[in-house]
C-alpha cells in the first residue's frame, strides 16, 4: 500500500502522531493559523499497488485530527508535488505532476485559478522519478515564488499570471527559499544558487 501519513510533533509533550492515508502518500504540506494543507500523490514506494489515478489538495484539522476536505485540483495529475501561501490572498497555490499550478480558496472551497507551466518539473530519486517537482515558496511580497526545471518564475497573485523569471545558468532545478526579502536560494543539480530579485536581478 502507498500509505504516506502525516506527522506531528509536540514539542512541549514530545509527543509524535502519525495519520495515514491507506490509498495515498502525502506528497507536500503548507499551514495557515486555521489548517494544515496537504497533497498527495497515487504512489507509494516500489513495489507499491496504486489503486488511485490523480493526487489530491486535502484540508486537515490539527484539532479534531480529520480531514475537513479533499479535491483532485487537476484532472489527470497523479500528484500535488507542492504547496505555498499568499500572504496577501491567503490563497492555497499549488503545483502538480503534469506541470499546472493552480490556486484555491479556502474559505469557498474551490479550485479560483489554474496555469500551465512552459516545462515540467525536475525529477528527484525516490519521490518517484516518473515525474517532475515543481517546488513553490511564499514570497515575502506576498506572491509566490517557483522553480520548474528549467524556470524561475513567479505567481502574480495580483494580476492572475505567471511571470517568468531571469534564466537560471543552471538546468534541473530544485527547492526554492527565500532568505532576506528579494533573495532566493535555489537547489540546482549538485550546485546552490543564490537569486537576487532586486537592484539589477542576477544569480550568484
Amino acid at each position: 500500500l502507498p500509505g504516506g501519513g502525516l506527522g506531528s510533533f509536540n514539542p512541549a509533550t514530545e509527543e509524535f502522531r502519525m495519520f495515514r492515508d491507506d490509498k495515498q502518500s502525502v506528497q507536500c504540506i503548507t499551514a495557515d493559523h486555521r489548517y494544515v494543507y496537504g497533497g498527495t500523490s497515487k504512489s507509494g514506494g516500489r513495489g507499491c499497488i496504486e489503486t488511485t489515478k490523480e493526487g489530491k489538495l486535502f484540508i486537515f484539522d490539527t484539532k479534531s485530527h480529520t480531514r475537513l476536505y479533499a479535491c483532485i485540483p487537476v484532472m489527470n495529475a497523479v500528484a500535488v508535488t507542492s504547496l505555498a501561501i499568499s500572504r496577501t490572498t491567503g490563497l492555497v497555490y499549488g503545483s502538480t505532476s503534469t506541470g499546472h499550478l493552480f490556486s484555491f480558496d479556502v474559505d469557498e472551497r474551490q479550485i479560483v485559478d489554474t496555469w500551465r507551466l512552459r516545462s515540467m518539473g525536475t525529477p528527484l530519486m525516490g519521490v518517484p522519478e516518473t515525474y517532475g517537482i515543481i517546488h513553490l515558496t511564499g514570497g515575502s511580497d506576498g506572491h509566490i515564488y517557483g522553480v520548474s526545471r528549467t524556470d524561475v518564475f513567479k505567481i502574480d497573485v495580483i494580476m492572475k499570471c505567471i511571470v517568468y523569471l531571469d534564466k537560471p545558468p543552471i538546468p534541473d532545478l530544485y527547492q526554492i527559499v527565500e532568505g532576506a526579502p528579494g533573495i532566493f536560494y535555489i537547489g540546482a543539480r549538485g550546485h546552490l544558487l543564490e537569486y537576487h530579485l532586486k537592484g539589477t536581478p542576477h544569480f550568484r
